[in-house]
């Protein structure tokens, strides 16, 4: 099986050269035009006006307190999944300050182990490292503080109509524009690392959106033309900002702003647990980010874990 250290060397040639032969194209990697590539006769392309990921540049779109805070910053044309590469690093040490990037993933995965696949250099699949003085139990609601700050960061860049799905969905005009994915490791002195993992749908070609099952909304094909640079350069510096408030203050304090971005609040949904499923109306979030959901036998909390949230008809 070819590796992922073949397709970085197949997709450096690809960058290099501006082409590639269909005779080189491995068949794991599907078809070309799957992730948002060109093939014209025998030869494979980047789409016109693709904007590759830039380690200088990312690095020069960070604030102050982020660039002191940042420990690595890493830009893989091809990688398993930016938030193994980082888990990987929180297996042996701290990750905290530890930033990855990919132009693609080959293991990309969303909540619940679903794949997340994106067109290369098309969106933006990032990861960061951070430590937190938080046990576990205390760091539900940091997945909900992320997307605030992916809020932040959108509309400083004159993003519009942007909300939040909980637990984990960022969206665009109601459709999804993003995910959040945060996995934890225990460290000794009751301190957590997390390795946050968030994607955005930047340019998606139509195309690739046929691929996908579920509306999606991609800045571009709203009219945005944002650097794929800049962005990710912003984005790392509002989640440095709202993960330190979450570390030196919780969620709590933080629980009003969520429910008052998240699209589904005072709404009747329903949540699906395995079997399972419970109607009612959305009346907000807990201090830990439980959703409660009132219903005709009283509120109910439900955690993030194996659940789903969908708004009624």
């Amino acid at each position: 099986m070819t590796t992922d250290a073949t397709f970085n060397e197949l997709f450096e040639a690809l960058v290099s050269a501006g082409k590639l032969t269909t005779t080189v194209w491995p068949d794991e990697l599907g078809a070309p035009e799957d992730l948002g590539l060109r093939v014209v006769g025998q030869d494979i392309l980047l789409r016109p006006g693709a904007e590759l990921l830039s380690v200088d540049d990312i690095g020069g779109a960070l604030s102050q307190r982020a660039a002191s805070w940042l420990a690595s910053l890493e830009v893989h044309r091809v990688i398993g999944s930016t938030n193994d590469r980082l888990m990987g690093i929180a297996d042996s040490g701290s990750v905290d300050g530890h930033v990855c990037l990919a132009e693609l993933q080959t293991k990309g995965r969303g909540r619940r182990g679903r794949a997340w696949r994106s067109p290369f250099a098309g969106n933006l699949a990032l990861s960061l490292g951070v430590m937190v003085d938080k046990a576990l139990h205390e760091l539900g609601g940091l997945s909900l503080v992320i997307g605030l700050g992916a809020l932040d960061c959108l509309r400083s860049l004159g993003v519009e109509d942007v909300a939040l799905k909980w637990p984990n969905d960022i969206l665009l005009s109601g459709r999804k524009l993003g995910g959040i994915l945060v996995e934890l490791q225990n460290r000794p002195a009751g301190r957590a690392q997390a390795v946050i993992g968030i994607g955005l749908n930047v340019d998606v070609p139509a195309g690739v959106q046929q691929t996908i099952d579920q509306p999606l909304a991609d800045l571009h094909g709203a009219g945005y033309s944002i650097s794929r640079n800049l962005l990710a350069g912003r984005l790392v510096s509002c989640l440095v900002d709202y993960v330190k408030e979450f570390d030196a203050a919780g969620f709590a304090p933080m629980r009003d702003a969520f429910n008052e971005q998240h699209l589904f609040h005072q709404r009747a949904c329903a949540i699906t647990q395995g079997e399972t499923v419970v109607t009612g109306r959305v009346v907000g979030v807990t201090e830990v980010g439980e959703i409660l959901l009132e219903t005709d036998s009283g509120t109910v909390a439900f955690g993030a874990g194996e659940v789903s949230l969908r708004q009624q008809e």
